[in-house]
């Protein structure tokens, strides 16, 4: 497991975005689950019929759903994206920034944040030569908030220690405004027209209007620190640099998420696993202790009625994740519970397996079958099976051919296997595809094919680094091999020699 997001929606069921690289396809992922029962109910697919995702599989960050039942999804790298109820995508966009506030005229910006629209405009890159105050790049999200009743999306980016922008869009990703916030903010809360605000270090909780006017801030110690860290600038509570000792906050309460729970509740998860309840007005109502020391409740949501589900992983790196767990409304652990790193896939797979021995499942549940055993290390013929019946139920399926390429090779079938990632190639990019091509065709010495695939791996990663990906070539026989066609740059990875 990578990242995940937790979402309870009005039917309170709970929904889990989320991202897993123990195989060769990361995600994303889209399940839901009974908030009673936390019986799998169904899955999106987040991948079109061909197997390219939807949006970024890398560090989903928050799910919500609007008032058409649609999804919003957002990762950490700033893509936006919605998708309807069967997964198909509405739109993917890119969150963006200007680096410097001020003009090349030295005026100020009037906006300084944009979207980038990539179906329309294409992705964002930027470039090497781009300096700080002359370039643009995606925002570094640390947190999301949506109100279903105003449609709004609130974004919270940059640094947690920092003064930042909490940017306001529409439902279709529009920028619509910003204002200023006193730090990160780690997590956000949007409810009944009111923004939560969690300061990450100092651990407040600092609340907003939808529109950026400060309303009060909560010590979620309850130690009425406030005078002696912030002070208030036109209305709102600015950092204090010179803070004495006694009003700091030790790395163990530092606040890592938060949620709504119930109608006036809010859930404030800390680094060293204590998950504290307060009532609307900030005042403590009891704690929750995590199930053994040392976790990080990672992600957390809470239902309408005040059951709260918290993951809870090492750290915030997503380091062994412990697992799914829910209390009731007084704190109490109320099972079932999903645990260890693949707990969540569990239920998926006795789904996928009633589908097949029924005949009812299609080809992407016989994929999605072997990538769960894939996960689980249990590479077999019966994985194998699995996959061809994929493909030959929709050839096109190329994800699910390449799967079946890459673990041909693995059990030594490696003229099959070129053939299946060959074709797969000539549709999808992939660096652990491009490396078994390059690999195989430097042992029969075709100069030509290796520099194809060296071209469609530096589409994918920007550069290559055979180092990385192979265990038979190294960048400097790679070098050798290509020749002039290839050269280094500064981080010594290969690229190629254009004029």
């Amino acid at each position: 497991m990578n990242s995940l997001g937790l979402y309870s929606d009005n039917g309170d069921d709970l929904w889990v975005f989320f991202a897993d690289s123990s195989s060769e396809i990361g995600g994303p992922f889209l399940y839901c689950f009974g908030g009673k029962t936390l019986r799998l109910k169904e899955s999106v697919r987040l991948f079109s019929d061909r197997g390219r995702p939807v949006t970024s599989p890398y560090d989903p960050l928050f799910v919500a759903r609007d008032q058409q039942g649609h999804f919003i999804l957002a990762t950490e790298l700033g893509y936006l994206t919605k998708v309807d109820r069967q997964g198909n995508k509405i739109y993917r966009k890119r969150l963006m920034g200007h680096d410097s506030r001020w003009t090349m005229r030295r005026k100020p910006r009037k906006k300084p944040y944009f979207v980038r629209d990539i179906d329309r405009q294409g992705d964002h890159c930027r470039k090497s030569g781009d300096y700080f105050g002359k370039a643009v790049g995606s925002l570094h999200m640390l947190g999301a908030a949506y109100s279903k009743s105003r449609d709004l999306i609130f974004i919270s980016q940059g640094c947690q220690c920092c003064n930042n922008d909490v940017i306001v869009y529409d439902g279709d990703g529009k920028y619509l405004r910003h204002f200023e916030a006193p730090a990160g903010p780690s997590a956000m809360v949007a409810r009944d027209g009111l923004l939560y605000l969690a300061d990450h270090y100092f651990c407040f909780i600092h609340v907003y209007t939808y529109e950026g006017r400060w309303v009060r801030s909560i010590d979620a110690l309850g130690r009425n620190r406030q005078e002696g860290l912030f002070y208030l600038t036109d209305g709102s509570p600015v950092q204090k640099h010179d803070y004495k000792e006694k009003y700091a906050t030790a790395d163990e309460h530092c606040i890592v998420s938060m949620c709504a729970q119930g109608e006036d509740k809010l859930a404030v998860g800390m680094e060293g696993g204590l998950v504290r309840i307060l009532n609307g007005d900030g005042r403590l109502l009891f704690d929750i202790e995590p199930p053994r020391p040392g976790l990080y409740p990672n992600s957390m949501t809470g239902d309408s009625q005040e059951n709260l589900f918290v993951y809870y992983t090492g750290d915030a790196y997503f380091s062994k994740p412990a697992g799914l767990y829910r209390y009731g409304a007084r704190g109490e652990i109320r099972g079932p519970c999903f645990r260890g790193n693949l707990g969540l896939f569990a239920p998926m797979a006795r789904e996928l397996k009633k589908r097949i021995a029924s005949g009812q499942a299609d080809a992407w549940d016989y994929f999605q079958l072997a990538d769960i055993q894939i996960r689980r290390k249990k590479l077999s013929l019966e994985t194998i099976r699995l996959l061809e019946k994929s493909v030959a139920l929709k050839p096109d399926l190329w994800i699910a051919l390449a799967y079946l390429g890459i673990y041909l090779k693995a059990l030594g079938e490696t003229e099959k296997a070129i053939v299946c990632m060959e074709k797969a190639m000539a549709y999808m990019g992939c660096s652990v595809m491009a490396t078994a091509l390059i690999e195989y065709y430097c042992r029969l010495g075709d100069r030509e094919k290796v520099w194809h695939y060296f071209q469609r791996m530096e589409e994918e990663e920007g550069e290559v680094d055979i180092n990385f990906y192979s265990e038979e070539l190294t960048n400097e026989q790679l070098e050798a091999f290509l020749g002039s066609l290839v050269k280094r740059n500064s981080d010594d990875c290969l690229i190629s020699n254009k004029p």
